[in-house]
């Protein structure tokens, strides 16, 4: 009954035929340990990716394996938010509900502080260095001082929180309710409004020209439109089917917005609210990144293993595809390095971060990493980059000077 029910239904349309396919195609071959980790990380991304549905069949397929496998460590640090003021690294473990403390002058764990059942994501409030804590499993939101590290405050919010942003405009924190299709947003420690939003909200990004909070509803084939001034949806705006990852450019006020389904890429003005041109890029398009250095727009492509890079434009001209760059195997978060000019890529699959130079959009290193690289961090003081890998429960630490992996830190 459980699988009937966790195969039900998939925000991103990929059927559960295929699905069950690539599961038991990574058991079923001779390795049975190492195959057992790399169907865990299959279940694992295609999971965050597709919805939580896929977890329950995570269990129900692995139950056999669990008695010969290696075991996986309890920890899964899943997303990480880099505090410049206290120079620390919050690290969420969604194994443990717990928020591990890094400093990063150090390198050294320093605290570790139990949150809520399943932390997925978090922000940080850079008015009073306060990081919010998306509790995806327990419905709410934790609240550390970054000043004390300590939890000061849970707070309930909707079902499946998932994403958090903060708007410095407003001095307010937004949260997408995945389960209830709701954002709760904050001020303090205080929930002050609660917006129903369409289907699934999955991603969010503050436009500060506008004051607008734009998110991505994974399960209605739009984004919606906050006003950030008076908590209310302003706009709805039609995209491609399955929205996922979006990103905004300052410096043209044009968002960009992944199509999980179609292999597209929605550009749209953010002054007027409407698309103005769709790019071609690869399958399963995930997250973005805008690197206004190099007048660039990345986009992972989790399911062709590739990085497609498109050019800024203008407001009224949006760019084009210029490259596509062949990465790892499943790439899925991407970030900057601003000191050295390399945009990096954690490839969930073969467990390594790409390193791709912005002057030329080609790959210049590729650094083994801990087992499926979830999410990425900078910290330009240090010009470090750091790595959560969700199923070694470490962070590791990459030196962009000289792009080498310096340390891992068990978390």
């Amino acid at each position: 009954m459980r699988k009937n029910l966790c195969l039900k239904r998939y925000p991103i349309g990929v059927k559960k035929e295929h699905v069950i396919t690539t599961i038991m195609k990574e058991m079923n071959s001779k390795n049975t340990k190492r195959n057992l980790i790399r169907a865990l990380l299959v279940v694992a991304v295609l999971g965050f990716l597709l919805g939580p549905e896929l977890f329950a069949l995570a269990g129900a397929q692995t139950a056999t394996f669990a008695a010969t496998a290696k075991k996986v460590p309890p920890a899964k640090p899943i997303n990480l938010v880099y505090d410049s003021t206290n120079k620390d690294l919050y690290v969420a473990d969604y194994g443990t509900g717990s928020v591990s403390v890094i400093s990063t002058t150090s390198n050294t764990l320093i605290a570790n502080l139990t949150v809520g059942s399943g932390p997925r994501n978090m922000a940080l409030d850079t008015s009073d260095a306060d990081i919010y804590v998306a509790n995806y499993l327990s419905g709410s939101v934790s609240i550390i001082s970054g000043s004390s590290n300590t939890v000061v405050s849970t707070v309930s919010v909707g079902t499946n929180p998932i994403a958090v942003t903060y708007d410095a405009a407003v001095s307010e924190i937004f949260v997408a309710n995945y389960g209830s299709s709701s954002v709760s947003v904050f001020s303090g420690t205080s929930v002050v409004a609660t917006i129903s939003v369409l289907s699934n909200p999955r991603k969010m990004v503050v436009d500060t020209l506008t004051d607008s909070v734009y998110v991505t509803d994974l399960g209605s084939a739009k984004v919606s439109v906050i006003s950030a001034s008076t908590n209310t949806v302003s706009a709805t705006i039609s995209v491609k089917t399955a929205p996922l990852g979006i990103g905004y450019n300052f410096f043209n006020e044009l968002l960009y917005v992944a199509d999980s389904k179609s292999k597209d890429v929605s550009v749209i003005n953010g002054s007027t609210n409407t698309v103005i041109a769709t790019d071609k890029v690869g399958t399963i398009p995930s997250q973005i990144l805008v690197d206004g250095t190099g007048g660039y727009i990345y986009v992972t492509n989790y399911g062709s293993n590739s990085v497609t890079a498109i050019s800024e434009g203008t407001a009224t001209s949006a760019g084009s595809v210029v490259a596509t760059i062949a990465v790892g195997k499943h790439p899925y978060q991407i970030v900057y390095d601003s000191t050295d000019g390399l945009v990096m890529v954690g490839n969930n699959g073969t467990d390594t971060v790409s390193l791709i130079s912005d002057a030329t959009n080609t790959v210049v290193n590729t650094l083994t990493v801990g087992n499926s690289p979830r999410y990425l961090a900078f910290d330009s003081s240090n010009d470090e980059m750091y790595v959560a890998n969700y199923l070694s429960g470490s962070v590791s630490v990459i030196s962009g000077s000289s792009q080498t992996v310096i340390t891992t830190i068990a978390v």
